[in-house]
């Protein structure tokens, strides 16, 4: 996720408020985990616990058993899904920042989308939310980058999800009016590699 905008907290309050919050799970902006576990706990009504680096081993065992249990219905998470952590029980979650590498990213789906042999989950729902910029509010080409930069994630999630065809009927004019259309196919690894090389110009 570019660090010049982010997905508003209102987009995610419209998004999070229409699904069941059981067994969810948020990933926070880097510095917000507490913005949004006090949005999701105290304004939405929901029982949330955080889970990043300052939570202890220990710690942890125990929330992620809560979790599994449904004492706890929301995870609001920062890193924890690029160090190790698998968490089951999930069954929808919430990437309102990303990471724009393909490693990363694949590797924080993967996570999610383990198979909790307790509850008999085999699939979960991933909202990947992703912000367009408005041409008319800064430069065509910034914007255009900006929106390049995203296609991996979307481009690797949509390939393997059951939505594939609508997801690409909600992006395909998006990418048309920044005349993007060719990386609709391109894989998640050349777009990356592309964009590492634009970003090493002089």
């Amino acid at each position: 996720m570019s660090s010049y905008f982010q997905v508003s907290v209102a987009t995610f309050k419209d998004v999070f408020k229409k699904h069941k919050h059981d067994y969810s799970l948020v990933y926070c902006p880097d510095g917000e985990i507490k913005k949004y576990t006090s949005l999701v706990g105290n304004e939405l009504g929901v029982r949330v616990h955080r889970f990043d680096s300052e939570i202890t081993y220990k710690e942890r065992t125990q929330i992620l058993k809560q979790f599994s249990e449904n004492r706890i219905q929301t995870l609001t998470a920062i890193r924890c899904l690029d160090e190790g952590v698998d968490v089951p029980a999930t069954k929808i979650a919430y990437f309102i920042s990303s990471t724009t590498n393909p490693r990363q990213f694949i590797q924080r789906r993967g996570r999610i989308l383990r198979p909790d042999r307790k509850s008999g989950k085999r699939m979960a729902d991933i909202y990947d939310l992703i912000v367009v910029p408005d041409k008319q509010e800064m430069d065509t080409e910034m914007a255009r980058g900006m929106v390049k930069r995203e296609m991996p994630r979307f481009h690797e999630f949509s390939q393997y999800a059951d939505n594939e065809f609508s997801a690409r009927n909600v992006i395909r004019p998006i990418l048309e009016n920044f005349e993007l259309d060719s990386y609709m196919d391109k894989s998640a690894w050349d777009v990356y590699q592309e964009n590492q090389e634009e970003m090493e110009e002089p």
